[in-house]
């Protein structure tokens, strides 16, 4: 006989038939509220609300530069006594 298959209820122990009955009711009024005008002029707030903290988040982080690198990387450095290109092939003669 084939065992039955738990399903998971992520750590909230609602059984799965209410968390459903639930989405049943719930459902048909969210997709009514973000269909109205006052949802979509919500949904676009939020949405700008959105971009603007990805843009904060981005310059407060050194205006997208990676934080894996230092901020400041010089073009040359000295080996041996001489400055050399960092930039282009690795060559030190």
């Amino acid at each position: 006989m084939a065992r039955k298959k738990k399903v998971n209820d992520y750590g909230t122990g609602i059984p799965y038939h209410e968390v459903e009955a639930l989405a049943r009711v719930l459902l048909p009024e969210i997709q009514a509220f973000f269909e109205s005008e006052e949802g979509q002029r919500e949904f676009a707030e939020w949405k700008a609300q959105q971009e603007q903290n990805k843009v904060n988040k981005t310059n407060a982080q050194g205006g997208g530069i990676s934080n894996d690198a230092p901020a400041f990387f010089p073009a040359t450095v000295p080996v041996a006594g001489k400055f050399v290109d960092a930039t282009g092939p690795t060559c030190y003669n």
